[in-house]
C-alpha cells in the first residue's frame, strides 16, 4: 500500500523490507505504517548482525527493482 504522499507504506497487514545491493530498507514509521513487533525485532536483529538497514521512504520502483522483498508480521504466515 502507498501512503498520501505515494511512497510504499506496507502491506494489507504486515511491513515490509527490501534489499537492493546488500542494503536492507523499511519504510519509516513517519510514512503512515504500523510499527509493528516483528519489523522491529527484525531490525534489531539486522543491526546485531551488522547487516545494513535503513529506515527510510522508497517508492514502487525501488519496490520493483530491488534484489529481494520479504515481509514481516506476527499473524503472518
Amino acid at each position: 500500500l502507498l501512503n498520501q504522499e505515494g511512497y510504499v507504506a506496507e502491506c494489507s497487514g504486515d511491513n515490509i523490507f527490501i534489499v537492493k545491493n546488500g542494503q536492507v530498507k523499511t519504510p519509516a514509521t513517519y510514512v503512515g505504517l504500523l510499527d509493528g513487533v516483528t519489523r522491529n525485532e527484525v531490525i534489531k536483529i539486522a543491526h546485531k548482525q551488522g547487516i545494513p538497514l535503513e529506515e527510510t521512504v522508497f517508492t514502487r520502483y525501488e519496490l520493483f527493482t530491488a534484489d529481494e522483498v520479504f515481509l514481516t508480521g506476527t499473524a503472518a504466515e
